[in-house]
């Protein structure tokens, strides 16, 4: 497991948003050896973000869920914490049934996505599914959070936009899946940094090509993974994530965590 770090320039940034530090995580899908994985939770309780956002699939089996909680204790930020739901916080498939769903049609096997919300909330991680929240930073900054639903097995939507949207310095958006690059909701605003995972980087990548599958609909080998500027000026980051839902190999594709710093276009 590595930690990727990455410096974005965003021309409209204020100087109370300079140097301003976000941990991007996502994927964590826990189970026994997640729970190995002291780099992680260390950058949890460490406390050196000001934000620490988290982009779906907590879990792969709702069984881990009160597990998954206690070494998410005592995970802090200064300006908090917030997630959104992935397509495995709603089901769990073993690779067997997975297959079998595909060849067959067979039905998803549902997880407590309600039980897992409530528990992460009561640890004070805010989750946002088709929610939006106005944060004050330390520093006495507005920074506008929405999150969605899942694009898979939820229902996502974007908000239309409200008076703590315009006022804010700083916009984020929080999608599981890099996929609503191509929905018709992300054009009702316009975001500053987009924040996804679920393509775990591809797990597989070949040089020169890349991701070998992306577990997407839309989104393209160079769009299923790191961090890249859209047309429209979107920064998107899309994560390689930690655990694994089906097979767990990678290559070329190491687990990460994701320390993003800001700056304005001219620093």
């Amino acid at each position: 497991m590595r930690i990727r770090r990455e410096r974005i320039a965003i021309p409209s940034l204020t100087k109370r948003l300079e140097g301003y530090r976000i941990l991007h995580i996502s994927d964590i899908h826990f189970n026994q050896s997640v729970r190995k994985n002291k780099l992680l939770w260390e950058e949890l309780h460490g406390n050196e973000a000001d934000l620490i956002l988290i982009t779906g699939d907590f879990i792969t089996h709702d069984r881990y869920i009160e597990s998954l909680c206690q070494y998410l204790e005592g995970s802090k930020a200064e300006d908090g914490i917030y997630g959104i739901l992935g397509n495995h916080d709603y089901y769990y498939r073993t690779l067997w049934q997975h297959f079998r769903h595909s060849f067959l049609g067979r039905d998803y096997f549902p997880n407590d996505w309600k039980k897992l919300v409530s528990y992460l909330n009561g640890l004070g991680i805010t989750m946002l599914v088709n929610q939006h929240v106005s944060v004050t930073s330390s520093k006495g900054a507005e920074i506008y959070i929405e999150g969605t639903d899942d694009p898979v097995l939820g229902n996502p939507a974007i908000a239309d936009t409200t008076p703590d949207y315009q006022s804010s310095e700083l916009r984020i958006l929080m999608s599981h899946s890099p996929d609503i690059l191509y929905s018709d909701e992300i054009r009702k605003k316009k975001f500053d940094l987009l924040l996804s995972g679920h393509t775990h980087g591809g797990q597989i990548r070949i040089p020169g090509i890349g991701a070998l599958l992306t577990g997407t609909e839309h989104a393209s080998r160079k769009e299923a993974y790191g961090m890249y500027k859209t047309m429209t000026g979107l920064n998107v980051n899309v994560s390689a994530g930690i655990g694994y839902s089906l097979l767990p190999i990678r290559i070329n594709c190491p687990a990460e965590i994701i320390k993003i710093e800001l700056a304005s276009a001219h620093s």
